[in-house]
């Protein structure tokens, strides 16, 4: 039975562990952001995991944990997701409908994966089901750190489902949307109801993309160009051609999901708005700018300012609410586990 427990929600990425609590009336507790620096194939085994364990160790014990309970998100491109239709059947039975319709879908052995799963429409006598299936070792591996510090990871979720929730106070009814979350290596895009989200996807695009043409254009190293960011003095329009270049295939992408989710549900409504939001800073401020010759006339387009959902206590300063704590925040949000 779902309870309200108190959690702490870690974001964990190549580039950084992001830590968050939301307390009541919104309010933040707890607020911590760690950089890394790891190759974006730190996730794609647990041999590869495995290197770095002493080094997630070490940070993790930077954050002040006043609950052992730990909520957790990890990257998006880790998470296989598939659209799948199955006939209706009673509850108790839905989760091995799922499993035999997905045991030949998944690239390798189905008991290799953690799985879970939304029911984002009915037709007939059929349920359209979402469902993530994220590589058992990442799980495991990560059970063991948190383990060895004393935690307790009691909910693993998609970033799609986490800034679902963020957002989901501001959607109106009947209204279709869309999320563009770009993170380090990817960028995630997502369509969604103001009940649910209805699919997700992520394509390799991602921030160290742009910082890698950035680097080029600007003919600076990698450190130099961070701090560069960091300091605000890359001209804004060096940034926006940048990234009106690379979103070109990102907008591509959302088009297609776009008329693959019309096809597959029936949902063939124009898109009210698209909620953005970048995990670089600069980014964030400019990705909307990229993208507005891009959307439908009728698509508004809105950056998302996480002071419009959280509040931040006196002690800190506003700017320390950065854009790549959103999932986190979305996470936290979660009353129930």
């Amino acid at each position: 039975m779902s309870q309200a427990v108190q959690h702490i929600s870690i974001d964990l990425s190549t580039d950084g562990i992001r830590a968050v609590s939301v307390g009541a009336h919104n309010e933040i507790e707890l607020l911590a952001k760690l950089e890394l620096d790891l190759p974006p194939t730190t996730f794609e085994s647990s041999a590869l995991l495995n290197q770095y364990r002493s080094v997630f160790i070490e940070k993790l014990k930077e954050i002040e944990f006043f609950t052992p309970n730990i909520s957790l998100l990890i990257p998006e491109d880790t998470i296989i997701v598939q659209l799948i239709d199955i006939p209706k059947v009673k509850d108790e039975e839905l989760p091995e409908a799922i499993y035999w319709k997905l045991k030949g879908l998944l690239p390798k052995d189905i008991e290799s994966y953690s799985k879970d799963f939304l029911i984002v429409g009915q037709k007939d006598n059929n349920y359209t089901i979402l469902t993530f299936s994220v590589p058992l070792y990442i799980f495991e591996f990560f059970s063991k750190v948190f383990k060895e510090l004393q935690l307790n990871p009691i909910l693993l979720e998609p970033h799609a489902i986490s800034l679902h929730r963020l957002i989901r106070p501001v959607l109106s009814d009947k209204k279709l949307y869309g999320i563009i979350h770009m993170t380090a290596n990817g960028t995630t895009l997502t369509l969604a109801n103001n009940k649910t989200i209805i699919f997700t996807q992520t394509v390799p695009t991602g921030i160290n993309t742009i910082l890698e043409r950035l680097q080029i254009s600007l003919n600076v190293p990698r450190d130099q160009l961070l701090d560069l960011l960091k300091k605000g003095t890359i001209k804004k329009e060096n940034i926006i051609n940048e990234l009106t270049k690379l979103t070109d295939n990102i907008y591509t992408e959302f088009l297609r999901m776009q008329s693959f989710v019309a096809q597959t549900t029936g949902i063939k409504q124009q898109v009210a708005e698209i909620f953005i939001v970048a995990t670089e800073p600069s980014i964030h401020n400019n990705l909307k700018f990229a993208l507005l010759s891009k959307v439908h006339k009728n698509t508004k387009l809105n950056s998302i300012s996480l002071t419009q959902f959280v509040k931040l206590p006196k002690e800190l300063p506003p700017k320390a609410l950065t854009p790549d704590f959103a999932s986190a925040i979305g996470l936290n949000l979660r009353q129930t586990i």
